[in-house]
């Protein structure tokens, strides 16, 4: 019997036994959210007290998520401090307390696992925010109740449910105009919700949002702002078949346009020929540049959907629940990928990839939970999932400082990863005050990676769009074409948690943790070639294995809940990346890392100091640096300094007030403010990659009329326009440096409508 056989017949067993156990229970309170300072989350499969949870844990409800308009994923920056995000990187690029998938192979998992309503998105997740009940930020290795996609951290976010027997909907709209009062950008977001009731024990609630933004980067050669569309709608049906039995179905869809974008505007340049190019299209390199220069800027569509189905099945106290998944991302046909964004004849070629790709992936989960108030108390389950990513087109390019450029891997390529787990914790109150814990994941991954290379191409200047017919002049190996390159990585792995916390009184809780994370293999498939030129086989990058203390201090000062933790991580076999010149030609790829160590302080809190005053905030001093001796993409030492990405400090504070005016009309006033310490965005010891300390303040000013359904208000964000590039990369050329410009990094200001009914 295989080792994939022998775990999913533990599995079985495991989830049998259990199920067979469960039969003598009765039914469990559930913790009341009547008090407004009581915080209910979902991190350890249940619904828990975020208070009783001893685990760092950093939670945005509905309403701070609306008034601070986190709409998507990457606004989550502004929410929790221990958050950062590397752009284009699987899973939404989110890294926890500096650690973070840096490399873009599809293999590649993300650092920081992505869970929206107990479904595990893997490299298929949502980007947009809306209807949301919560999302929580859980810091700190997960592995063991969420799998291998969460050695850094989860950020598991809970949609609202359909009401049964309830009619209401809301229509929310947020409007800003490129150029008016100072807006750097233009934006449109119209979110709406319907909830309609079917019969007495079953609801849908339909939710839709349109988002468009223009002018987040331009383009000075054709003449206009890039246009970036993002729409889509989830359905949500809940049916209480019995007392004991409730379905859930979840169906969302996801459609997303970008036009006119550049993936690289210059930052800086050096060279006479790049500056004047830039200046005869009315550009000049530095830190707040976001315009381009090219008659063929990126045009990209994508198409993300899912489909789930949960049962949970109250036998007794204890809950059997089933949750099965499928979602699929695809990349549309002729996607042009515009590289350097600079016209200019013996300047930079026109570099650009073209490409379509499918994604599929599936997963299946079982779970039983015993009741919470037993002395003995457990979670336990069984995990398997399946993942497909299919390419065909330019996976790569060679960057050449030349009006050529050079296209390595044109061909077909796909990546499969399959994963199978069982897992559980157990709980044991010792006594009313102390409570001990133990948990543990047995994986089983196996990541697969098939590349046929078709040729290698040399593009003549402007080629696109898209490919217009290149004369075939080489193939990759000497003659020989195509070329085909496999990998396969079988890994099995365990991974856990261990702990006690302490009940000091009803208002404060001690907890300290050990835990052990852990992200599965990936395969490096960039195409690198030794001095001959010959081709070097794809490698397998190492699995990233986290083992991480935590010690906490939870409480409740009045009506204000505090979080105050330090942690220690150590991550050995870091999954970074590592970028290359070989005759001028950049090439990026995964490495394993020896060592990364994650170490510091954070602080939470939130609550309501004074009865119109809510306020939400933290702060994290996290040094993490790397080992001793390594040597980064530029040759030297970069040892024991912070990891690529990571602030050392970063503090996030939003609060609203509220004013009652005369005939029962209430004003408001929103502020929410985000320092980051410097950042050093690229493994380099050159400091033109980095990114100066600085602050980002918005702020929002409204009125809410007497109806409490209807709220008018004016915002800003990013009052000071201050730069905040989330990629720095070299120019093909020495001495130039490109950036990759979000709307985070630039001021937009608008008005913003909503009404309930």
């Amino acid at each position: 019997m295989t080792r994939r056989n022998n775990i999913l017949a533990l599995m079985a067993t495991g989830s049998l036994f259990a199920i067979s156990t469960a039969a003598f229970a009765q039914e469990a309170p559930k913790p009341s959210t009547d008090d407004t300072t009581v915080v209910v989350v979902t991190a350890q499969k249940r619904e828990q007290k975020l208070q009783d949870v001893p685990m760092a844990i950093t939670v945005a409800g509905a309403a701070q998520l609306e008034r601070q308009q986190i709409t998507t994923v990457r606004d989550l920056d502004r929410v929790s401090p221990a958050v950062t995000f590397v752009d284009g990187a699987p899973g939404g690029g989110a890294g926890i307390r500096g650690i973070a998938t840096q490399s873009f192979t599809p293999s590649a998992e993300a650092s920081v696992g992505i869970v929206v309503d107990e479904v595990p998105q893997g490299n298929v997740n949502v980007s947009n925010l809306f209807d949301m009940e919560r999302v929580e930020v859980l810091r700190g290795p997960q592995g063991m109740l969420f799998g291998q996609s969460a050695s850094a951290g989860v950020i598991n976010m809970v949609t609202k449910a359909p009401k049964i027997g309830d009619t209401s909907g809301r229509i929310h709209i947020d409007y800003a105009d490129h150029g008016t009062a100072g807006s750097e950008y233009g934006e449109r977001v119209v979110q709406g919700v319907l909830n309609l009731p079917i019969d007495n024990h079953s609801a849908v609630r339909v939710s839709a949002f349109y988002n468009n933004t223009n002018g987040v980067t331009r383009d000075n050669a054709i003449g206009g702002d890039a246009q970036n569309t993002d729409m889509g709608f989830r359905v949500r049906y809940l049916n209480k078949i019995t007392d004991k039995l409730k379905f859930n179905l979840i169906a969302d869809y996801d459609y997303q346009k970008y036009e006119g974008n550049h993936t690289f505007v210059f930052r800086k340049a050096s060279s006479a020929a790049v500056v004047a190019a830039l200046a005869a299209c009315g550009i000049t390199a530095s830190e707040d540049n976001n315009t381009g220069c090219s008659k063929y800027p990126s045009n990209e569509t994508y198409t993300n959907a899912g489909l789930s189905a949960q049962f949970d099945y109250e036998m007794g106290d204890y809950t059997l629940t089933s949750i099965t998944s499928y979602r699929m991302r695809d990349l549309g046909d002729h996607n042009t990928l515009d590289i350097v964004a600079l016209q200019g004849d013996g300047v930079y070629p026109q570099l650009l990839q073209d490409q379509t790709g499918k994604l599929r992936q599936t997963s299946q989960e079982f779970r039983l939970t015993s009741p919470i108030e037993e002395k003995y108390n457990w979670v336990a389950g069984l995990y398997v999932s399946r993942s497909t990513y299919n390419n065909h087109g330019t996976k790569g390019l060679t960057i050449v400082p030349d009006p050529v450029a050079t296209i390595q891997q044109l061909g077909d390529f796909t990546t499969a990863t399959k994963t199978a787990a069982l897992f559980g914790q157990f709980n044991w109150n010792f006594t009313d005050k102390l409570t001990g814990l133990a948990g543990v994941r047995f994986s089983q991954v196996e990541v697969s990676d098939r590349e046929v290379f078709t040729k290698t191409l040399y593009l003549p200047f402007e080629p696109f769009p898209p490919f217009n017919p290149v004369p075939f002049q080489a193939d990759l190996l000497t003659g020989t074409a195509p070329h085909t390159a496999e990998k396969n990585a079988d890994v099995s792995n365990v991974s856990g948690r261990i702990g006690l916390q302490y009940k000091a009184s009803p208002d404060l809780m001690i907890y300290g943790t050990i835990s052990r994370g852990f992200k599965a293999p990936q395969i490096n498939d960039t195409v690198f070639q030794d001095a001959a030129g010959n081709i070097l086989e794809p490698l397998v990058v190492r699995p990233e294995i986290p083992t991480s203390a935590e010690l906490g201090l939870k409480g409740m000062i009045g009506r204000v809940g505090i979080d105050v933790n330090l942690f220690y991580t150590q991550v050995k076999d870091y999954q970074g990346q590592y970028c290359t010149f070989v005759s001028s030609a950049l090439t990026c790829g995964p490495v394993n890392v020896s060592e990364v160590i994650s170490k510091g302080l954070e602080i939470d809190m939130f609550g309501k100091p004074l009865p119109n005053l809510t306020l939400n905030g933290g702060f994290i001093y996290n040094p993490v640096t790397y080992p001793d001796g390594y040597t980064g993409s530029d040759i030297t030492d970069i040892g024991g300094t912070q990891v690529t990405g990571a602030p050392k400090y970063k503090f996030n504070l939003s609060g609203e007030y509220v004013i009652n005016f005369a005939n029962d009309y209430q004003g408001f006033i929103n502020v929410d403010t985000t320092y980051k310490s410097l950042v050093h965005i690229y493994p380099s010891s050159d400091t033109n990659y980095d990114v100066a300390a600085h602050w980002i303040t918005g702020a929002r000013v409204g009125v809410k009329f007497p109806d409490r359904n209807t709220t008018l208000s004016l915002y800003v964000r990013n009052i000071g326009n201050t730069p905040d590039p989330v990629n720095i990369y070299p120019g093909p050329v020495s001495g130039d440096y490109q950036q990759i410009v979000g709307k985070q990094g630039l001021r937009v200001v608008g008005i913003s409508l909503d009404k309930s009914f």
